[in-house]
């Protein structure tokens, strides 16, 4: 059975990639992904059918990740990747193991493309899209916290830019405020 990550969790399998980051050379991602106009999902056609959806999209991002099925207390080296709603319309994707940053590229291709297609909630057809931010460790910051910090910065270029795109942490968005 697969499992999302609570925010606390996330926090310890984000410290632990970082360990084994350090241990193996390699860098690793934090993804930070909101659904654009997932508002008008729940204005439209109710919470519930929101949650449904927010369910759906969930179980799209979890086959879009390397390894096999996630239980909340693997080790990185076990399930190197892994995928956590982080609140709302928001999720979060840790990637390990990167030997270059066209690795999370590609992962965020996919996760874009996987929730592009239609999704099918009781009688209605929904279409949805995302923005992706990406920050790498240690390339971006050694710091846990503000690698979230910088994905979510990035993820706001992406909406910016005009959504259904992802763009990587760069420094010159470092004094850019959150909406």
């Amino acid at each position: 059975m697969s499992t999302l990550f609570s925010p606390s969790l996330s926090r310890e399998l984000l410290n632990h990639a970082i360990k084994h980051s350090d241990r193996t050379g390699k860098l690793s991602a934090v993804m930070f992904l909101d659904l654009d106009n997932f508002k008008a999902v729940n204005d439209t056609l109710g919470h519930a059918t929101g949650n449904h959806l927010l369910q759906q999209v969930a179980g799209r991002l979890i086959a879009k990740v390397r390894g096999t099925n996630l239980v909340a207390r693997q080790t990185i080296e076990q399930s190197p990747h892994s995928v956590s709603r982080f609140g709302g319309d928001e999720f979060t994707v840790l990637l390990t193991d990167l030997t270059t940053k066209d690795g999370a590229a590609l992962v965020a291709r996919r996760i874009i493309e996987a929730l592009s297609r239609t999704f099918v909630v009781g009688t209605s057809e929904i279409s949805v899209s995302s923005s992706i931010g990406i920050a790498l460790y240690p390339l971006d910051t050694t710091v846990p916290e503000l690698l979230v910090a910088f994905s979510d910065r990035a993820m706001y270029a992406a909406k910016d830019s005009g959504k259904r795109m992802y763009k990587f942490y760069s420094s010159d968005l470092t004094e850019r405020t959150r909406p």
